[in-house]
Formats: C-alpha cells, sequence, structure tokens
C-alpha cells in the first residue's frame, strides 16, 4: 500500500467511490453513511472487537493486521468486482 496525502477525507473518499484510489482509512461517521448508500465496502475496522454498526468487518487484528486503535474503519469502493475483492481480503494477512 501507498500513502497518498489529500486535504481532507472528503476528496480521498470521492476517488475511493470512483475507483482512482484503491482504499481509504476513514472514521466511522464518513463510512457508515458511505457504506450504507452502498458506495464502498468495509474491508476492516478499528478497535479490540467487531462494530456493532459493521458486524460483518473483521478487525485488523483478525486479519493478521497490527492492531490498530480508536475507531477507523478501511474503506474500498464498492465498484471492485467481487473476485478482486475476494482477491485482497484474502491477501491481506500477508500485509504486514
Amino acid at each position: 500500500m501507498e500513502d497518498i496525502p489529500y486535504k481532507g477525507s472528503a476528496p480521498v473518499a470521492q476517488d475511493v467511490v470512483s475507483g482512482q484510489v484503491s482504499a481509504m482509512v476513514s472514521d466511522p461517521g464518513l463510512a457508515n453513511g458511505m457504506i450504507n448508500a452502498g458506495r464502498v465496502n468495509a474491508l476492516a475496522v478499528g478497535g479490540t472487537r467487531r462494530s456493532r454498526t459493521l458486524p460483518d468487518a473483521p478487525t485488523f487484528t483478525e486479519l493478521g493486521m497490527p492492531a490498530m486503535t480508536g475507531f477507523v474503519t478501511w474503506l474500498e469502493s464498492s465498484r471492485r468486482p467481487p473476485p478482486i475483492r475476494r482477491c485482497r481480503s484474502s491477501a491481506t494477512p500477508s500485509w504486514r
């Protein structure tokens, strides 16, 4: 993964939704709105337990990644084809 600096979450959210950027880490307020609208998919959530609002999204720790503290959500565009999402999800534990 590569860090791409943005001046705020709105511009990066637009690029994730359009598919120009593959993923982002977001706060739950922005994330939940985009997830509920079907514009992005939650790949993982921060914290020690799964989110009550996103029970199907695993924690970073469940994916074998270092724990992320606080309430963050890792998102990708819902425009990605399902096979790519499955491939990314299965590859995620090796991203350390």
